[in-house]
C-alpha cells in the first residue's frame, strides 16, 4: 500500500487488452470497496495485508505512519505482515506500533500481525523472542482451515543497520526454508486445509524458495518487489508464487476445497 492514501499515476491495460497507459488508480477507497465486494460475493473470504504499509505517502511521511493507522484498520484486514519500510521510522516507532512498547501517541494495527523470522536482542527479557508469531490460522463459515506462514523482509539491516537495533532478523535460505518446512508441519498438524506464506521476501526469492520446500505449501502471497504477476508460477514444491504489483491492483486467490482435498 506504501500508505497511498488517495489515487495516483499507475500503469494499467488499456481497453483493447494490448497495451498499456497512465491512468488514476489505487488508494484505500478503491481497494476497500474491491475488498467489501468480494466479501459480499463470498464470505468465505481472507483479506490480507504483504508489508510496506504505513510509510510513503506524504501523510505518513510527516506523521511517523500515524495518519495511515485508522484508515488501514478500517479496511477489514485479517491478517498483515511487515514490509522493510515498516521500520523506516526507527526501532523506537517500530517497537511502539507492532512490538512491545504502548504510546498513545503511535496507535497500533488493529489486525493480528506474523512474523517469526525477526527476533528482539533487547530487552535482556525479551532477547530470542518472535517480534510476531510464525503463524495464524482462520476457519472459514464453511468450515475450511486456513493457516499463513508469515515472513518480514530481511534486508532492513541493509537499509541501516540502525533501523534494526534491538532485533535480529533471519538470514540464509537454508534457513528459511527450514522455518517454512518447521511452520508448515505445524499448520498441518492443526488440521489445516490451505496453507498460504506471506512473504515480504520479494517475488524472485520467494520464487526460489518455492523450489526448495517441502510440498504442503499452496501459495505464496509475495510483496517487496513491485512485480505484477498476473499468471502464478508454479514451482518444484508444488507451491504456486504470485505478487499484486502495488495498490493500483487487488491480489485475489480463489481457492476451492473438497472433501478436504485443495
Amino acid at each position: 500500500l506504501h500508505a497511498n492514501l488517495v489515487p495516483h499515476l499507475d500503469l494499467a491495460h488499456n481497453a483493447a487488452g494490448n497495451g498499456r497507459l497512465l491512468t488514476l488508480r489505487g488508494g484505500l477507497a478503491k481497494s476497500k470497496t474491491l475488498i467489501d465486494h468480494v466479501r459480499a460475493s463470498n464470505p468465505n473470504t481472507l483479506a490480507v495485508n504483504v508489508g510496506d504499509t504505513f510509510h510513503g505517502g506524504v501523510e505518513a511521511l510527516y506523521s511517523e505512519g500515524n495518519a495511515i493507522v485508522a484508515p488501514v484498520n478500517a479496511m477489514g484486514f485479517d491478517v498483515g505482515v511487515m514490509g522493510n519500510w515498516d521500520w523506516a521510522y526507527g526501532p523506537l516507532v517500530t517497537r511502539y506500533r507492532f512490538g512491545n512498547l504502548n504510546s498513545a501517541n503511535y496507535p497500533k494495527p488493529t489486525f493480528p500481525y506474523i512474523g517469526g523470522n525477526v527476533t528482539y536482542t533487547t530487552p535482556p527479557n525479551l532477547a530470542g523472542q518472535p517480534i510476531k508469531p510464525a503463524t495464524l490460522t482462520r476457519t472459514m463459515p464453511n468450515g475450511v482451515k486456513v493457516g499463513f506462514i508469515g515472513i518480514t523482509s530481511d534486508i532492513v539491516p541493509m537499509m541501516d543497520d540502525r533501523l534494526a537495533v534491538g532485533f535480529s532478523f533471519l538470514q540464509g535460505e537454508a534457513n528459511y526454508v527450514n522455518y517454512i518446512n518447521t511452520n508448515r508441519a505445524a499448520l498441518q498438524a492443526q488440521g489445516c486445509h490451505v496453507i498460504l506464506v506471506l512473504s515480504e521476501l520479494g517475488v524472485h526469492k520467494d520464487r526460489r524458495l518455492a523450489d526448495l520446500i517441502a510440498p504442503g505449501v499452496h501459495f505464496f502471497m509475495s510483496a517487496h518487489t513491485h512485480e505484477l504477476v498476473e499468471t502464478p508460477m508454479v514451482s518444484a514444491s508444488g507451491a504456486k508464487v504470485a505478487e499484486p504489483g502495488n495498490d493500483g491492483y487487488l491480489g485475489r486467490l480463489d481457492v476451492t476445497v473438497a472433501s478436504g482435498v485443495v
